[in-house]
């Protein structure tokens, strides 16, 4: 969960440009891969269910955020 922060943190936060917004997604579609093979293959927990989802929601933001090429309230897009 922590990866997952600091990607969305360091590359999808306040200033965006198309570099950092590319290796977010990159980044991002790895870890989901990661998480994806080790949920296959444990028992479920909540914990995992919730981090399985979290990393969705992440790549989802990010890809928000990659469509979105205006600069606008707090985000700026470079």
């Amino acid at each position: 969960m922590s990866a997952i922060k600091h990607i969305l943190w360091n590359y999808v936060g306040l200033i965006r440009t198309a570099s950092r917004l590319s290796r977010a997604l990159s980044e991002l579609r790895h870890l989901e891969t990661e998480i994806l093979h080790f949920y296959r293959r444990s028992r479920l927990t909540d914990e995992l269910i919730g981090l399985r989802h979290a990393v969705r929601t992440a790549i989802l933001v990010a890809e928000a955020a990659w469509e979105n090429k205006r600069s606008m309230g707090a985000h700026y897009r470079e």
